[in-house]
């Protein structure tokens, strides 16, 4: 820094002393535009003006000395500091010495040692400037090369001479499974997980790579946690001012997917060269004036002719082609060789025994030219397609034979299902009313002959009209069972959550007196049969209220979950009485039983209708429950969805 562009502050409280250095500091150029005269002044002082240096004497008016004044200036900026003072006490040397200054002057002083300890003092301070600097910006450097060494996906890595790791990228921990501090504790550690069968081969590059100033290999390396993976690793070298090698830097990167690849891609082209042999397929280079360059020796036996007696052009080809398919071929390949775009054709070729079969050409240029008047190779394959041909034809007979049986088969299975409804309907009737007769005729025994029985006949009379109810439900459920896989779907937008309050509604009328908290989902919007999905609702909102009949807090829900796959899953969940899931085997089968008729009533036929029911929407039905705990049923109303169970 330059004296004349230097701004002082002079801290004195001597006002005589203090002008006197102000107009001698200016003298020599610097730039002196104020005094202080104690510790506070100097403070506010060096806040607004900044100065580049501060001339401190160190007893000065005010409650804190020089020497405090310094501490706080420079807590704020580092600015050097000279201390000016008539006492040379060590305890007061001590204490500046502990504020860093820049100089130490003793009263009185020679303009000449004062100009030179301002000089020394600002000399010092560029030059921790320029160092402090350096090391921001080397700083930024290093936070520059760690982001990008840890941002890429291959292991960065720096060697010296003596193949000592100096830094490795986070890759590493991610690809070799294990810690770059142990690669750092032991350099050649990573030579541990290389597979025996590669080792000495890595070993011997490495040894090499500061003589040649390469290393390029391609080896595996078995993780601690037993997978396999391949890797590829690279290096350079870096050279001092000599020219001579004193680091390697490299990279090692994970290729097993493209290993694997590779590996695969050699499998299917084995597999395609065998597919072709055994499928017979033949090929022929055409030149540009219909000469024949070259063909596979299954063209040969393709005509069932020797090598040499092959046809020798396109012109001589043309004659083993079938008379009506000439035109059409040779129309064909004249436009194909104008476009220069691949050609597919199928004509009747004739053998050298005089047989014909069908063949399928497919002809494609083998470059591509800028000049549409020059002329290319074609590339052609042939195919026998003659087997494939009458497979074809056989198929439309057989499927045109089995369309024809279906629409018999169907019919014949509607006669039998309007057969089968008219003989349930029928059972249903029969059955309904002597289960009817038997219930009221039981209740008029109960009411009007109560008197003329004892305790015992009014028992069986009960038993009597309760079996009877049972019966009657059975029947019922049965009917209702075996309809629902008949008749049309009807699917339309329905409201399932209005669905399931009406539902709720209906059974709270039904027992007043039950105290249920239950919870349904807004707006869940289903694509289903309106009186359908009524049933699947009873039946499970139905089930939950009475199997939660036994609780105090009884709770039931009504949700939808929305999985990845997009197919809502809805359900019915309650905390009642539970069912062990060992058991569950058959859970949706008619008269399944979870609970003792004396435990909870019902005919067993509730589960087995809602599950024909979502089949037939094309959605499945799951449950999960555990005892004392409560049920949850999940289903969906159309496919996909996989089941969600607890835990």
């Amino acid at each position: 820094m330059k004296p004349n562009s230097a701004r002082v502050l002079v801290v004195e409280d001597e006002r005589i002393v203090a002008l006197n250095l102000q107009q001698r500091l200016r003298s020599l150029g610097y730039d002196v535009p104020t005094v202080a005269s104690s510790g506070s002044e100097a403070i506010a002082q060096a806040r607004s003006t900044s100065p580049d240096l501060v001339l401190m004497d160190i007893r000065i008016e005010g409650d804190i000395d020089g020497i405090e004044t310094a501490m706080r200036i420079n807590r704020e900026k580092r600015v050097p500091v000279v201390y000016l003072t008539a006492h040379s006490e060590e305890s007061t040397i001590e204490r500046a010495r502990q504020t860093r200054p820049y100089g130490y002057l003793l009263k009185p002083f020679s303009e000449r040692e004062m100009h030179a300890t301002i000089q020394m003092a600002l000399a010092r301070r560029g030059t921790e400037v320029e160092l402090e600097q350096s090391e921001q910006r080397l700083r930024a450097s290093e936070e520059r090369f760690r982001q990008l060494a840890e941002a890429i996906r291959e292991v960065f890595y720096l060697v010296d001479r003596d193949n000592k790791v100096l830094y490795v990228s986070p890759a590493y921990e991610e690809i070799w499974g294990r810690t770059c501090g142990s690669l750092y504790a032991d350099s050649n550690s990573w030579r541990d997980c290389i597979h025996p069968e590669d080792k000495e081969r890595v070993a011997q590059g490495v040894a090499d790579r500061m003589r040649t100033g390469q290393f390029q290999e391609e080896f595996r390396i078995i993780r601690p946690d037993g997978v396999q993976r391949w890797i590829s690793s690279r290096s350079f070298p870096i050279r001092d001012a000599q020219g001579q090698v004193y680091r390697m830097a490299g990279f090692a990167e994970d290729i097993t997917s493209r290993v694997h690849l590779e590996h695969t891609l050699r499998d299917r082209e084995r597999a395609l060269a065998r597919a072709q042999q055994m499928a017979r397929l033949a090929h022929v280079i055409t030149l540009p004036d219909g000469t024949f360059e070259s063909w596979s020796d299954t063209l040969p036996a393709l005509l069932g002719v020797e090598p040499g007696g092959m046809p020798a052009s396109t012109r001589e080809w043309l004659t083993w082609v079938h008379p009506d398919d000439r035109m059409l071929f040779r129309a064909r390949s004249i436009a194909a060789g104008a476009s220069l775009v691949r050609t597919d054709q199928e004509y009747r070729l004739r053998t050298r025994a005089g047989n014909w079969i069908d063949v399928l050409q497919v002809m494609e240029p083998m470059e591509k030219s800028r000049n549409p008047e020059e002329r290319v190779r074609w590339f052609s394959t042939l195919q026998d397609v003659t087997e494939a041909k009458a497979a074809a034809a056989e198929v439309r007979r057989l499927n045109a034979d089995l369309e024809r049986r279906v629409i018999e088969r169907t019919a014949e299975l509607e006669a039998a299902n309007r057969e089968l409804e008219a003989y349930d309907s029928s059972v249903a009737h029969d059955l309904r009313a002597p289960a009817r007769h038997i219930v009221a005729f039981g209740q008029i025994l109960l009411s009007d002959c109560a008197g003329q029985l004892d305790e015992r006949g009014l028992d069986h009379a009960r038993r009597m009209v309760s079996a009877s109810e049972r019966l009657s439900q059975i029947v019922n459920d049965l009917f209702a069972l075996s309809t629902m896989g008949r008749g049309e779907l009807r699917r339309g937008e329905v409201d399932l959550s209005t669905m399931a309050h009406q539902v709720f509604n209906g059974l709270r009328k039904a027992e007043p007196g039950r105290d249920v908290e239950w919870s349904v989902t807004p707006d869940m919007i289903a694509r289903a049969d309106p009186g359908l999905l009524q049933s699947v609702l009873e039946n499970l909102i139905g089930n939950a209220f009475k199997f939660t009949a036994r609780r105090d807090d009884a709770r039931i829900e009504v949700g939808r979950l929305q999985p990845s796959d997009g197919v809502p899953i809805y359900f019915v969940r309650d905390n009642g009485a539970g069912f062990d899931m060992a058991r569950a085997e058959g859970l949706f089968e008619p008269f399944h039983r979870m609970h003792a008729q004396s435990e909870f009533e019902g005919t067993g036929l509730g589960l087995a209708t809602v599950s024909r029911i979502v089949t037939r929407h094309g959605g499945r039905i799951w449950a999960d429950s555990e005892p004392g705990m409560g049920t949850t049923f999940y289903f969906t109303l159309s496919p996909k969805s996989k089941p969600l169970l607890r835990g």
